[in-house]
């Protein structure tokens, strides 16, 4: 199986801040007696009737944001929250999640390092059903500014709300998905990247771009 790979060029986009550019740094200091004429040079002249320009869709970005949906095979992402915490709250009772018994512990990241926790809904929108926490249908991985690559903890059965094991997404239909991924402390984490390993396992990752503190 092919490792998640999150292209340099995105990385690198993602970096910059969705790849913006000072005017005056690329252009060099303007002399004071032309920074009028300059900045009306710039400004642009648009007829009455202009509308704006569409905010560009996340294929045309090559990543997409929190809260906008990414898609790669069959799999339909929307991440809604990415947060850092110092642990993460599991179900390791015998109870199954919402049957009203279970309890929840705040299990402590190791020594130097801290959860990061990303929230999603996921939609199966392939021929298969999913099984989302004991299965392997989504390859899942965070990167950070020094592109490393972070797995998804294991037992996410375990993490509330999240699909009990062996429970089957069926075709069509969506779940609510979080993954707790455990980084070192100082990680400047700038993706999300994802891929179908069952119908797109070759295929570069969909990418969605975090702002995490």
């Amino acid at each position: 199986m092919k490792k998640l790979f999150l292209p340099l060029v995105a990385l690198s986009l993602i970096a910059a801040g969705c790849g913006t550019t000072d005017v005056q740094h690329a252009q060099g200091p303007v002399p004071s007696d032309t920074q009028e004429q300059t900045a009306k040079s710039l400004k642009p002249t648009l007829p009455p009737t202009a509308t704006p320009s569409p905010t560009p869709s996340p294929t045309e970005k090559g990543y997409a944001e929190v809260g906008e949906p990414a898609e790669q095979g069959g799999v339909q992402m929307t991440v809604h929250s990415a947060a850092n915490s110092p642990t993460v709250s599991l179900n390791q009772t015998n109870y199954r999640s919402g049957s009203g018994y279970e309890t929840y512990t705040e299990v402590p990241a190791q020594t130097g390092g801290h959860y990061v926790i990303v929230t999603t809904t996921v939609k199966n929108n392939g021929k298969e059903s999913m099984d989302l926490t004991c299965g392997w249908p989504i390859e899942v991985g965070l990167f950070d500014a020094e592109d490393r690559l972070f797995d998804p903890i294991d037992s996410l059965y375990e993490m509330k709300d999240n699909p009990q094991c062996n429970a089957s997404l069926q075709p069509g239909f969506e779940s609510q998905m979080s993954y707790g991924f455990l980084v070192p402390d100082g990680a400047k984490v700038l993706a999300l990247a994802f891929r179908d390993t069952e119908t797109e396992p070759s295929a570069e990752p969909a990418i969605v771009r975090l702002d995490l503190p």
